[in-house]
């Protein structure tokens, strides 16, 4: 896997220097990123990105979430009225 290098100028408004460079890895189901390395110390960050995704409910779902609501907004109204 191989992490190239973000132009200088797409960087400055990040201080941590993986702007860029992420790559998303199928395996982990999750972006990754890489600072540059540090020579004198042999050292790099790694950066995990794994988005949140959410379920969306079916069609028959929100019928009947509108029907139960429908349903308290009428008892409701027939309780005031009486």
């Amino acid at each position: 896997m191989s992490f190239g290098a973000a132009s200088p100028s797409a960087a400055a408004p990040w201080s941590n220097g993986v702007l860029g460079r992420w790559k998303y890895v199928s395996e982990l189901g999750a972006f990754i990123a890489l600072t540059e390395m540090n020579v004198s110390q042999t050292d790099a960050e790694v950066w995990l990105y794994k988005p949140l995704v959410t379920a969306i409910p079916e069609a028959g779902t929100w019928a009947m979430l509108l029907a139960g609501l429908g349903v308290v907004l009428m008892r409701a109204r027939r309780h005031k009225a009486a």
